[in-house]
């Protein structure tokens, strides 16, 4: 996924690290700039006892590495994610106040 925030671009990138029956298996997401020097990272880990889910993983690594830009950042982010992805609760994220979104947030790290 490639974004331009402040008149600079970056791609943003996921992976699915581990494999069923592994006890670690998590979502990683990068942001790297213009050179490929990767900028911020995130991660999400899947417990054991969950089933895992790509969509669910993005989401969640995606909020992780994201939680220190600027809210107007996070907010053109989420949009272009969006619109890349046909996320089925796209709508419940982008109805979140900033307050709740923030709060959520804070939760993630």
């Amino acid at each position: 996924m490639k974004i331009e925030l402040g008149g600079k671009r970056y791609k943003i990138g996921f992976a699915h690290i581990g494999s069923p029956g592994t006890l670690e298996r998590h979502t990683l997401c990068t942001i790297r700039d213009e050179n490929n020097e990767i900028v911020q990272v995130g991660r999400a880990y899947l417990h054991p006892k969950d089933n895992f889910c790509k969509a669910a993983g993005r989401r969640a690594a995606l909020a992780r590495t994201i939680a220190y830009f600027c809210p107007e950042d996070r907010k053109a982010i989420w949009e272009q994610y969006f619109r890349e992805h046909n996320d089925l609760q796209k709508r419940e994220i982008l109805r979140l106040t900033p307050e709740t979104l923030e709060a959520l947030l804070e939760l993630t790290k």
